[in-house]
């Protein structure tokens, strides 16, 4: 329990630095957008390649495929609760009511729970949750871009949108193990000292996803005005995301008839905060990127309790 508390802190650590930076004028806002797309179109698709090449083979992928399939499922899960609930914001500004939609179903699918798992299972739980993002990616692109901007606009379409580096990423190791099997069946591919030095490269890159990641958090956090950091809204928020879903999810995976080690990521992918990246997508779809910002900060905030009791309830 300690180490995980430990790396629950540390990110938070990390993300203080990039308050700390952002309130004393250090980063501008440019400066912050120039690196979030250096993050999701670089450093984090090589995290993803590196760790799936250096953990899977094409065979032991298929035998996985309910990773996927179990985070989409944490996202449907999430966008139903959401649904019921936000129903009852109807004096609310739609754009409230939409964030409030994305915040539910969209949880910290990639960053913090490969800090979590990689202290509790080591590198091949941290490409399972690489590999299983692949779920999460297909919902938010598909039913998540649908809540929250309805279609009709050129930034909501689902080829657009779908064609991410994270996607590419992912397709493209599962054709390098494809092709791996297929060209040397009974043999490493990987044995080429170029394809050998190219995956080095994409592991030490991939290593700069979660600081980088954290600190640009932090920088979006310090905008955050003090006095609008708890309210009845974000208190039902943060009740639904760290508890309500939780359960629910994990209360299916006990039931289904999943591996043991599948059913522990897919547990610790279910009780995570609310996405980082909803502050983005919030931006981006011109929905209430205050929300998003508050909603952030808040359920990562009190994940530093809720994750270790889970944990604990939950035996790990």
């Amino acid at each position: 329990m300690l180490p995980v508390l430990l790396k629950i802190i540390s990110i938070s650590l990390m993300a203080a630095t990039g308050w700390a930076l952002k309130r004393s004028g250090r980063l501008s806002d440019v400066f912050t957008r120039e690196l979030s797309v250096l993050l999701v179109n670089c450093i984090y698709p090589c995290l993803i390649l590196s760790a799936i090449l250096r953990n899977f083979t094409f065979a032991s992928l298929a035998e996985n495929w309910i990773l996927p399939a179990g985070v989409a499922g944490i996202l449907v899960i999430g966008w139903g609760v959401g649904q019921i609930f936000v129903k009852r914001l109807g004096h609310l500004p739609d754009e409230t009511r939409r964030s409030f939609s994305l915040l539910a179903m969209a949880n910290n699918y990639s960053f913090l729970p490969i800090m979590i798992v990689a202290a509790l299972w080591g590198e091949k739980a941290v490409a399972q949750v690489s590999f299983a993002s692949l779920g999460a990616e297909l919902c938010i692109w598909t039913l998540g871009v649908r809540t929250i901007c309805g279609g009709g606009r050129p930034e909501c379409s689902f080829a657009r949108n779908l064609l991410t580096m994270p996607i590419l990423a992912l397709a493209a190791a599962i054709l390098i193990l494809g092709t791996q099997t297929f060209l040397s069946p009974d043999g490493p591919l990987m044995t080429s000292s170029v394809l050998s030095m190219l995956l080095q490269t994409a592991h030490a890159m991939g290593q700069a996803t979660i600081p980088i990641a954290a600190v640009i958090c932090g920088a979006r956090l310090a905008m955050i005005r003090e006095g609008s950091l708890f309210s009845p809204l974000m208190a039902g928020l943060c009740a639904l995301r760290l508890i309500l879903i939780p359960a629910i999810c994990v209360g299916i995976f006990h039931f289904l008839p999943i591996p043991r080690d599948v059913a522990n990521v897919l547990t610790v992918i279910a009780i995570q905060p609310c996405a980082m990246a909803a502050v983005s997508l919030a931006e981006v779809y011109r929905i209430d990127a205050h929300l998003a910002s508050v909603a952030v900060l808040d359920t990562h905030l009190l994940c530093l309790l809720t994750i270790p009791l889970w944990l604990y309830l939950l035996g790990f």
